[in-house]
């Protein structure tokens, strides 16, 4: 809920510390850490233990949401997020991690489909409860709120964490087998590139041809290179001395497990845009409060619950997660095309019937993903699969989120030239409503909907390619789900009984 729970707070955070676009950094820093750290998590569960790597990981995410609430400038703000979103990486990658592992054989469809409900519920409702507590509070109580909630959280966790005897047993790794080189190359490979295309969006002059843009993105690139070098070598070392690779390619020779991964990378984009870009817009364009600019997600918050069910019930005797992910991505295409035709506020009724379709698309492309991992994947790699699930949708996400600063910040710079002037400011900000010109209001409302509208096309086209890597995953075969992971269970608990 932490990565969306700013998107109708942006505005207030913008003003208070007098920038405007730039504020886009307070979300952007807690995705990128999140989604570039999360795989890392996971892997170091596996050498520290599940449960001390979760307790960590709320104790980084307790202090440093607390940070945020008592920052005095947007530098402070948005190191505090960086903090806030490496410990929310080690939260969500480490529950889809360890749900498979202590879920009876019997429920894990409904586990999978719960987890796949919890993660869209949580990314929805952030900009809702967001909204609440700046409207009738402050921006920083969505920060120190944190505080309560996650000492209980941990309580419960200590308290009623699983006995050894009721969950499958995962052999702990030494610190040796750790992948430092990989993952040192996977987290500047995911800072770097998506550091690059925010630096576009917040720019006050054109980028793309400089060492700003320009550095961060060929180094990033190299680094993914290398990454792929590097996995390639440690999948191929001996058993004996095998390092842990931060990013498998074994996994990827499962052609299901790579559809839903690609599919899931692609999918997070329009999650995470609609998320930010809609409570943008309804505060802009069409006016609305913090609070009323949240309260537009909620169809797509209904649709999102639905679409997860609906995936969970058509798979929990019978494999057909191909279909319902494909027909999600499906969704989430047409959902983008005709969101493209919203523009003035008179169209927002419009608005809510195009975000519910995504929603049910989105609902059911995430569901399905989630459930892949957990039939077609060994016990002993649930920690780097899952991992790498988690940190495709945030990645996704990151890049959707900069994509969309980069159209705002596009079609502002056309609107005002270097600094922003007050008139304009107080539009934004909506606290000089009588001072403003209607003519100078409906020139940034039309700039903001040209934005949402650029945003919306380029959702259309990833979402379209998430339709063909979700048709990687075709088959004829629809396999009981319940037998094939008891399968991958014996297959895993044989060799460990036989061991000496």
């Amino acid at each position: 809920m932490d990565t969306s729970i700013v998107a109708a707070s942006l505005h207030d955070i913008a003003i208070e510390f007098e920038v405007l676009i730039s504020a886009n950094w307070v979300a952007v820093a807690y995705v990128v850490a999140e989604c570039s750290c999360a795989g890392v998590f996971a892997r170091m569960s596996d050498i520290i233990g599940r449960r001390s790597a979760f307790v960590a990981a709320h104790l980084l995410f307790l202090a440093s949401s607390l940070g945020c609430g008592f920052s005095h400038n947007l530098t402070q703000l948005v190191i505090f997020r960086a903090l806030q979103g490496l410990g929310g990486s080690g939260l969500f990658a480490l529950t889809t991690v360890f749900i498979p592992e202590v879920c009876p054989d019997h429920l894990i469809e409904y586990a999978c489909g719960l987890g796949g409900i919890v993660v869209v519920l949580a990314c929805i409702t952030g900009p809702l409860v967001g909204g609440i507590l700046t409207q009738y509070a402050s921006w920083r109580w969505i920060f120190w709120i944190n505080g309560p909630l996650c000492a209980t959280a941990m309580a419960f966790c200590l308290a009623f964490w699983p006995r050894r005897r009721d969950i499958i047993h995962v052999p702990r790794r030494p610190w040796k087998s750790f992948d430092f080189v990989g993952s040192t190359l996977l987290v500047a490979g995911t800072v770097l590139v998506v550091f690059s295309l925010q630096n576009v969006g917040v720019a006050t002059g054109r980028v793309w041809d400089k060492a700003v843009f320009i550095a961060p993105l060929v180094v990033g690139m190299a680094c993914w290179a290398a990454l792929f070098v590097w996995a390639y070598m440690t999948d191929s070392r001996p058993c004996g001395h095998k390092v842990m690779s931060a990013f498998p390619l074994s996994l990827f020779r499962n052609r299901f497990y790579a559809s839903g991964s690609l599919t899931t990378l692609l999918m997070g984009f329009p999650l995470f845009l609609l998320a930010f870009a809609i409570p943008l817009r309804a505060q802009v364009v069409s006016g609305k409060s913090s609070l009323d600019a949240a309260t537009v997600l909620l169809p797509m918050l209904g649709a999102l619950a639905m679409g997860c069910i609906m995936a969970t019930a058509c798979n929990i005797k019978r494999n057909y997660l191909f279909e319902t992910m494909l027909v999600g991505t499906l969704l989430s295409v047409m959902g983008c095309a005709l969101l493209t035709t919203v523009s003035s506020p008179k169209h927002d009724n419009r608005l809510l019937g195009f975000i519910t379709l995504v929603g049910l698309g989105l609902g059911l492309s995430i569901s399905s993903s989630t459930g892949l991992a957990a039939i077609e994947i060994a016990p002993q790699d649930y920690a780097s699969a899952q991992g790498i699930l988690a940190q495709a949708r945030l990645l996704g996400g990151s890049l959707g989120i900069s994509v969309s600063s980069i159209y705002w910040h596009n079609q502002i710079s056309r609107l005002v030239h270097g600094p922003v002037p007050p008139q304009v400011a107080a539009l934004l900000s909506q606290e000089g409503h009588v001072l403003v010109s209607s003519q100078l209001r409906l020139v940034v409302e039309q700039a903001s909907s040209r934005a949402f509208r650029d945003s919306m096309v380029m959702s259309a086209v990833v979402s379209g390619a998430a339709v063909l890597t979700a048709l990687i995953g075709f088959h004829c075969e629809h396999q009981d789900t319940r037998q094939k992971r008891k399968d991958l269970v014996r297959a895993h608990i044989s060799p460990l009984t036989h061991s000496p």
